[in-house]
């Protein structure tokens, strides 16, 4: 015989066991709901097809349900404050946009939710990037809670594109996307490589290669400052993993280009105003057709390397004139080598058009429009060494150190 006490425990079971059964029967009979292959339910769509255009607004009728978001453009799903909303409520929001290639139509969507900065929340909001998934609660009174991030946004192979524009587009969080021009782009290169070092992840295997392309002819005034210690973004793999295109346009800032730590950047079509630097490690290459031109800030360099740098120049390039200290300044064991064809296109007067020092190498290659360079032509020490140095341009002999090799 059962104790009474036993008999309470054994309902008590029974009961629950019949509400998860009919809390079963009930989810697979709602319209719209789905069953996963393993037959286990999933939840259902909150209005049978996606939604196309935003803002959408999540409301408290809809705990439980699928908010689904396509359209391929840039909108939000709007969040009401956790307070109008049942304890435990759930709501999982997904966007079914296709990856992009090519210039298909697709968009990230913009979960406008309060929440603690988890998921890389910021100003209120989660990028869901095409394909993503993400879930937030109520779980105490008055308070969401993200319960499943979107996680870093797995890149296709191939070429994706973020687009620049700096005066149509934003930088703000939650205000553009970048997988489209005009006001969906981001304002800066560095804008769009900063949401992609923290957002995003490569496909390493199949190689994605991501280009930062800035609107036709357009001037970035903010310029490129990359030290990502060699992870840029993540699963980043090959010298063109990551690449800008100026698209005929220029880069301010000083310099106008500054890599450090690592960081991998080949680049076309671009106008460098100020110069370029790099140090520690970072390597520079000139990307397909290359098509670049380098100028110098009064007074400072064209290119400027440090700390076992690298700059390669394998596509035809242009100096700018103007007053320069060097062309190039090479020192601490880094790497200078032009392998196309340097234009000097204006008069350009420097200190020296190359100081070698602390073991750099230069490679000077081929140039057009010598006469145009005023100066002497280098200054090595320490052990440093020239190549192709019949090449370099200027109106006085170089000096070179009794260790240093100037062939």
């Amino acid at each position: 015989m059962l104790s009474s006490e036993k008999k309470m425990t054994m309902i008590a079971i029974c009961q629950l066991i019949a509400r998860f059964l009919a809390g079963c029967l009930l989810l697979a009979g709602v319209p719209g709901a789905a069953h996963a292959q393993n037959g286990s339910a999933t939840l259902p769509v909150v209005n049978g097809t996606p939604f196309t255009s935003g803002p959408v607004t999540v409301d408290g009728a809809h705990c439980g349900w699928n908010y689904v978001l396509g359209g391929g453009a840039f909108y939000a799903a709007r969040f009401p404050s956790a307070s109008a909303m049942p304890l435990g409520c759930a709501i999982t929001v997904t966007n079914v946009d296709p990856m992009p290639t090519g210039a298909n139509a697709t968009g990230a969507k913009w979960v406008a939710v309060d929440v603690a900065p988890a998921c890389q929340a910021r100003n209120g909001g989660i990028y869901l990037w095409p394909r993503q998934s993400m879930q937030v609660s109520v779980v105490s009174s008055g308070v969401w809670l993200v319960t499943r991030c979107p996680g870093l946004w797995e890149l296709p192979s191939g070429v994706v594109t973020m687009n620049v524009d700096p005066i149509n587009g934003s930088d703000t969080r939650g205000v553009a996307d970048g997988l489209s021009t005009g006001a969906r782009a981001f304002a800066s290169m560095i804008g769009a490589m900063n949401y992609a070092g923290e957002l995003m992840r490569f496909n390493f295997k199949n190689h994605t290669r991501l280009q930062i392309k800035l609107c036709a002819s357009c001037a970035d005034a903010l310029g490129i400052h990359w030290p990502p210690h060699g992870g840029e973004p993540l699963g980043a793999q090959g010298g063109a993993g990551l690449t800008i295109d100026c698209n005929g346009g220029s880069l301010g800032g000083t310099p106008s280009m500054d890599l450090y730590f690592s960081a991998v950047v080949q680049a076309q079509n671009c106008t460098f105003l100020n110069g370029i630097s790099v140090s520690e490690g970072g390597r520079y290459r000139e990307f397909g057709s290359g098509g670049n031109t380098y100028c110098a800030p009064s007074g400072q360099s064209v290119f400027t390397l440090a700390l076992r740098g690298e700059i390669y120049l394998n596509s035809d390039s242009t100096i700018c004139g103007g007053i320069a200290v060097n062309s190039v300044v090479s020192n601490n064991n880094s790497t200078f080598v032009n392998a196309a064809t340097m234009t000097f296109s204006g008069a350009l007067t420097v200190t020296q058009t190359v100081n070698g020092t602390e073991l750099s190498y230069t490679n000077f290659g081929a140039v057009r429009g010598g006469s145009n360079v005023t100066g002497a032509k280098w200054n090595l020490i320490e052990n440093s060494v020239l190549g192709n140095s019949a090449n370099v341009p200027g109106t006085s002999a170089g000096m070179t150190c009794n260790t240093c090799v100037a062939d």
